[in-house]
């Protein structure tokens, strides 16, 4: 995955949540996590971005694809997109293309406020 992106993309890997919340430095323009992760979830980590004041575009991706707190996450705007594994290259990069096309880098505010 990180082969394919940095050939359009800046990218930033991390391999757990610990360490993405530890390298996150605010100006990002979408970040892409799995749901599942060794001292975590996604979720878990979308939602510590969002108290950051992260405000640009999260997606998860997950073999779970019927879920109900994935379902919540997505209707509440914790995260903005599921992507299902499986997933191909050319789809992966069609998704973080659209997410990355949804405006400039965010600055996030770090009292998090609106």
């Amino acid at each position: 995955m990180q082969r394919l992106l940095q050939k359009s993309f800046d990218v930033v890997t991390a391999d757990c949540a610990n360490s993405a919340l530890s390298l996150y430095q605010g100006r990002v323009t979408a970040v892409l996590t799995d749901f599942s992760m060794p001292d975590g979830d996604g979720l878990h980590l979308a939602r510590q971005l969002r108290a950051r004041g992260y405000k640009g575009a999260i997606a998860v991706l997950s073999a779970v694809v019927e879920s109900d707190e994935l379902r919540n996450a997505l209707s509440t705007g914790e995260v903005d997109e599921l992507i299902s594994k499986p997933w191909s290259s050319a789809m992966l990069l069609q998704r973080v293309t659209a997410l990355c096309d949804k405006g400039p880098p965010v600055v996030a505010d770090p009292a998090g406020a609106a």
